[in-house]
């Protein structure tokens, strides 16, 4: 089920002043039809900023969105995929353009032959959803997702995607807050007295403008983490007037356009209104750039980083050397002596690891800087004529110690247990 919810969306600005804050509007996925559990994006889509959560669906699929408007003024679900007819008959009622504030409205509509890519084109191809009461205002208030179509059977029925694909989908846009809905809020809320600037005044205009990757500038979009080889499939985006015109490049790779025939490309020109598929088989390891190659919009930001690793990586960050110090590992509490800082592989002696009798119990190991830790060794203890060692566990990352998310993999669930063998 897909719902809008009301938030607050910050933009990046230059250190060494106040970063100002703006109000957006985004679509957010909830577990059921209350409405009171938003759905935990993992790290497959932590890259979605405040882009709508995916939906896919392939040919001959019924799709039904429930939609309930959260914010404090009327919007809509659309998309250019819902023909004329289910346009004007949703329901036994005719579609409303809008739907008012706490009020709750069902789409629906069925996907046609003519929605999904040709036998000479990939898998899934990207379309869009929006917001069309005012299609304009709607956009630059931040309500617009994914919306994904695919060849039938090529969905996973239990995880609602191709597992063999990693996807990305990326909107490139100039996001003009003066043509927000919330234009005057932010302005009063970012030019507090004794700031007397006028709303026609030109700098305000251009200092207001944002070029972002789904809301992200300057490289600042998280989640664009793939592993070297891996087949990746990119959905790229734009809305908006002409001057949205964009010319993608992907630095030190090269991807594929397939049509009537396939393509090996280096840059993409995307335009207004168009949503393009591409692929591409990451050949190098490293931290690449994906920018706009337009001078105006490539200069004001509009670029982030995508970071490609080795599979084969398999080097151990230290909890058996000691390269990990004792004071980087804390955990929930210990039974006796059996101290967190003992929780290392091959460890001698009559007390060699951390235990504690908590069954809830947590271990913290500060790795001092972003990793990608590639798998997890785990090894049990003896006590006298007891084996002790862990049957299962969930991990969770942070990168500032405070907000924590529980890492999801390929879990169908909102995180992923990890069972280990006797």
């Amino acid at each position: 089920m897909k719902i809008l919810l009301f938030l607050c969306f910050f933009f990046p600005r230059a250190q060494g002043v106040d970063v100002p804050q703006f109000k957006k509007v985004v679509f957010q996925e909830f577990t059921d039809g209350s409405f009171t559990q938003p759905l935990y994006r993992g790290e497959l889509n932590e890259h979605l900023g405040l882009l709508g959560p995916y939906i896919r669906a392939e040919v001959e699929d019924n799709i039904m969105v429930t939609f309930k408007n959260q914010a404090s003024r009327p919007y809509s679900f659309y998309s250019s995929l819902i023909s004329y007819e289910e346009d004007q008959r949703q329901g036994a009622e005719p579609r409303r353009k809008f739907v008012n504030p706490n009020e709750t409205k069902i789409y629906f509509w069925t996907v046609q032959h003519h929605m999904a890519p040709t036998k000479d084109e990939f898998d899934c191809k990207a379309w869009a959803y929006f917001s069309d009461v005012d299609l304009e205002k709607d956009v630059h208030s931040g309500l617009i997702g994914p919306l994904l179509i695919c060849r039938s059977n090529t969905l996973n029925p239990a995880h609602g995607r191709q597992v063999t694909v990693q996807e990305f989908a990326l909107f490139f846009t100039i996001f003009d807050e003066t043509k927000s809905w919330y234009f005057t809020e932010n302005l009063e809320r970012n030019c507090r007295a004794p700031c007397n600037i006028q709303k026609e005044d030109p700098t305000l205009k251009e200092n207001y403008r944002f070029h972002a990757i789904n809301g992200y500038v300057m490289d600042t979009l998280p989640g664009l983490v793939m592993a070297q080889d891996q087949k990746i499939r990119w959905y790229l985006l734009s809305m908006g007037s002409n001057e949205n015109i964009h010319s993608i490049h992907f630095s030190g790779h090269v991807f594929t356009v397939r049509k009537k025939e396939e393509y090996k490309m280096a840059v993409y020109n995307l335009y207004p209104g168009v949503f393009e598929t591409v692929e591409m088989l990451p050949s190098k390891v490293g931290i690449w750039r994906i920018e706009c190659l337009i001078g105006e919009h490539l200069q004001a930001g509009m670029s982030t980083l995508f970071l490609v690793y080795s599979k084969k990586c398999q080097t151990p960050l230290g909890m058996a050397s000691g390269r990990i110090r004792d004071f980087q590992i804390t955990a929930s509490g210990q039974y006796g002596q059996w101290a967190p800082k003992l929780a290392r592989l091959h460890y001698s002696g009559s007390i060699n690891a951390w235990s504690t009798k908590d069954p809830f119990s947590w271990i913290k190991v500060d790795l001092l800087a972003p990793m990608i830790i590639h798998s997890i060794m785990t090894q049990g203890a003896r006590q006298k004529f007891s084996s002790l060692y862990i049957s299962q566990f969930i991990i969770m990352y942070s990168l500032d110690g405070k907000k924590w998310q529980s890492y999801r993999g390929n879990s169908t669930g909102t995180l992923m247990n990890l069972e280990l063998n006797d």
